[in-house]
C-alpha cells in the first residue's frame, strides 16, 4: 500500500467535496440534497476549508468603507 503524503490527500479531499457540490446542484429531492450537502461538509472538513460567515454580508471585508 502506498502511503499518499500530505498534498496528495487534500487535493483528493477537495476533488470529492467539488464532487459533492456538483451532486447537490444536480439534486431534484430534498433527501438528495441534504445527502449531497452532508457529503460536500465532510470532504471539506477533511481538506481542511472552513465554513464561515463574512460580518458584511458578503463583502470581502468587515469594514463599512465601501468603494
Amino acid at each position: 500500500m502506498v502511503r499518499r503524503d500530505f498534498y496528495q490527500r487534500k487535493a483528493y479531499a477537495v476533488r470529492r467535496m467539488s464532487l459533492a457540490i456538483m451532486r447537490l446542484s444536480r439534486a431534484t429531492s430534498q433527501v438528495e440534497k441534504e445527502r449531497a450537502l452532508f457529503w460536500a461538509k465532510i470532504w471539506g472538513r477533511v481538506s481542511g476549508i472552513r465554513q464561515f460567515k463574512l460580518g458584511n454580508g458578503g463583502g470581502k471585508g468587515s469594514s463599512g468603507d465601501r468603494r
